[in-house]
């Protein structure tokens, strides 16, 4: 079942500057899964658990109008420091201080197009704010299998101009 979204789930939130060691997939949406089994097995190598290590998606493309060849999507996770060895596709990365537009998704990630069908159709509109520079990203502050699908947490965040 799709949630009911409404102008006043949405808040504007100054997003603090953070650094990221991140994964960059280009190419299929379908190859995905095995950047992030690459990209799980990076972060282990280095102990950056989810536990002590925040999480983050930055979403480059929507991949139902990217090419196959050209879609990006990164996964990241907060570091505290460059000192990591950087494996293949990963580089260090900062997500700037912005202002955003901010959405708690709860439940499953197929869920997660409509969210942000809203916040770019309706929200923005209503709003007239505009996109911002840096691409939207999500926080994934708990996701499986640690928890249910239906009790998955994603944070959006859409930076604003």
């Amino acid at each position: 079942m799709r949630p009911e979204l409404n102008l006043s789930d949405v808040e504007i939130v100054e997003f603090a500057e953070l650094d990221i060691a991140i994964l960059s997939h280009r190419g299929s949406p379908r190859t995905l899964p095995l950047s992030i089994q690459n990209f799980v097995a990076w972060r282990k190598a280095n102990q950056l658990s989810p536990v002590n290590s925040r999480t983050f998606n930055i979403i480059y493309d929507d991949p139902r109008q990217a090419t196959e060849t050209e879609y990006r999507f990164g996964l990241g996770v907060e570091i505290k420091s460059n000192s990591y060895a950087l494996a293949e596709n990963t580089h260090f990365e900062t997500i700037p201080s912005c202002r955003c537009a901010y959405f708690r998704h709860i439940g499953s990630e197929h869920l997660l197009s409509h969210s942000l069908e809203f916040l770019f159709t309706h929200w923005l509109n209503a709003t007239q704010n505009l996109p911002g520079k840096f691409p939207l990203f999500f926080e994934r502050v708990s996701f499986g299998p640690q928890v249910l699908e239906t009790e998955m947490i994603t944070d959006i965040y859409l930076p604003l101009n």
